[in-house]
Order: structure tokens, then sequence, then C-alpha cells
């Protein structure tokens, strides 16, 4: 018996390849369909004050206009003005005593072109690869305050965003997936000498952390813990790590 040649060898990698891609995409629409009617359901009661909302709102267009972006988008950068884009602040999870708080921030905007266009066909050459004339991005806030009627001092989460989505939905029901079920297993910095054991869950490996980050690595002055709750755990708003002074949001 002859062995199989190495072109039938190669259409049979790639057909596995090809099944494979098929059942992580069915899987992940079905998982995407499930959550997002659960999510939407859960939502609806979760908009933000009036006066956090303009609050929230205007920090960011500030920051944008200061030159701080946290999705970003330069408008030296893209064929873009102020005029054109828009934040808006859809939910809002408030701690039972008003103290804290998980904001959900979108940006609204063109799918610009570059103003200086790259080599590229002109259809990419936007700031999003989609067709979408329109274009969705979402991240998260945190804030606090000491009195219900003071101003939130609030915090970037950097690794909490969304982009380029051609609708509201969708980075809406990432961000519930994310801080409803997986957010507890992100990690955080804090400073050895603030390490308070109450806040967070379990120390992190952090050879294996770092192994694809060794720049990251500073042995001396940091460890990594898990945050150690999801938004909707009784115990987040009092011990989740993004509490604790020192942690590296």
């Amino acid at each position: 018996m002859q062995p199989p040649s190495r072109k039938l060898i190669f259409a049979l990698i790639m057909l596995l390849v090809t099944l494979s891609v098929s059942s992580c995409g069915w899987y992940y629409r079905k998982r995407y369909s499930r959550i997002k009617t659960h999510a939407l359901s859960n939502l609806k009661d979760c908009e933000p004050s009036i006066r956090d909302r303009r609050f929230v709102n205007f920090t960011m267009a500030s920051w944008m206009r200061k030159g701080y972006s946290i999705f970003n988008v330069d408008s030296s950068f893209y064929d873009i003005s102020s005029s054109d884009y828009n934040f808006f602040t859809p939910y809002a999870f408030y701690s039972p005593d008003s103290l804290k708080v998980v904001f959900w921030v979108a940006y609204r905007s063109p799918n610009a072109y570059y103003r200086k266009p790259l080599n590229l066909p002109l259809a990419d050459n936007r700031m999003c690869d989609t067709d979408s004339s329109r274009v969705y991005l979402m991240t998260s806030l945190v804030g606090y305050r000491y009195d219900k009627n003071e101003i939130w001092s609030i915090f970037v989460l950097p690794d909490v965003i969304v982009n380029c989505s051609s609708d509201l939905q969708y980075p809406t029901v990432y961000l519930y997936d994310l801080f409803f079920n997986q957010f507890k297993y992100k990690c955080r910095q804090v400073d050895t000498n603030k390490l308070n054991e109450p806040f967070g869950g379990s120390l992190v490996p952090i050879n294996e952390y770092y192994i694809d980050h060794p720049e990251r690595y500073k042995p001396d002055s940091y460890r990594l813990k898990y945050i150690g709750y999801n938004l909707n755990d009784p115990d987040f708003w009092t011990k989740a790590l993004i509490w604790q002074k020192d942690t590296d949001l």
C-alpha cells in the first residue's frame, strides 16, 4: 500500500482546519446569542443618573481634546473633527452606598479615513476594517467618592476596550460577559508593601504570567493578584482588587 501523497495530506489538513474554525465560529455565535438576550434584559435598569452621564461624557470629551484618547483615535491622524464624534454613557453600576461606580462608556464616530493614506487599497485606509460608515467603541471607567454629593474620581481600565463595532449591541454584550462571568480571573499589579489579603483572589504565578512580557516583570516591587470578583458577586464592591490602593489599573 502506497503512502498518501503530500497533496492529499495537505488537503486533509486544510479540511480539518476549516472544520475547526467553523466549529469555533459556530460555538461563539451560539454563546453570543445566548448571552445577548440575558445581558440586554438584565441591563434595562442600569442607566446612570443624568448628572453622572453628563459628567462622564464631558470628561471623556475633555480628555480627547487634550490629546489623551483612550480609543487611540487621533484627529490629527484621521480625517475627523470634534463635531463628528460623541461620547455617551449607556450603563452604570453603583455600590450599595453609592460611593463606588463602574461606568460603561461608548464612543460613536464616522469610520474616518486616514489623513495621509497608507499604501493600501482605499477601503482599507480607514479607522476600522469594516464596511460600516459609522463605528462604536466601548470601554469602562471605575470611580469612587467619599460623599454622595461629591463628583467622582474616575480611572480607566485600559485593557477593557472593545473596538470597531458596527452597532452598540456587540460591545455591550462583550462587556457584560467580561464583567459578570470572567472579570474575577483578570490580574492586576499590586505594590508588595500594600498587599492586602482581603482584596482580590489568589496570587498569580508571576513567572508564568510574564513569560510573554518579560519587560513588565518587577520582582522586587510588585506582585500579581486576580481581581477575584465579578461585578455581580456580593463582595465585589468591598473586596475586588480594583478598589485597593496602589493597584495598577
